[in-house]
């Protein structure tokens, strides 16, 4: 499944600060979220040598690719970067067995 996906993106760096409160796009607040697998941030603490711990959040690496669809129109979607290694690996791998 993922395979068919790779075909239909296409690479476009961003700039990506985790510190922002929110991405916008066309005036909404995006969550921090893949959109084909799902992941988001995680929460746990940040533990000192003496032992003081602090909330953390840990964000995914989102990357922002184009997608063509099938009607011809391109439409922008927030991948993890994780994903695209995979969609990557799976082309490549259907590539070598055809």
């Amino acid at each position: 499944m993922l395979s068919t996906f790779y075909e239909f993106f296409v690479y476009n760096s961003t700039k990506y600060s985790p510190f922002q409160s929110g991405i916008t796009y066309e005036g909404h607040i995006m969550a921090r979220r893949c959109a084909i697998t799902g992941k988001g941030p995680l929460t746990g603490n940040n533990v000192s040598h003496a032992n003081n711990k602090t909330k953390r959040r840990q964000l995914p690496n989102l990357r922002s690719v184009k997608i063509t669809l099938e009607d011809g129109t391109t439409k922008r979607v927030r991948v993890a970067a994780s994903t695209l290694r995979t969609m990557k690996k799976k082309a490549a791998l259907e590539a070598a067995t055809v």
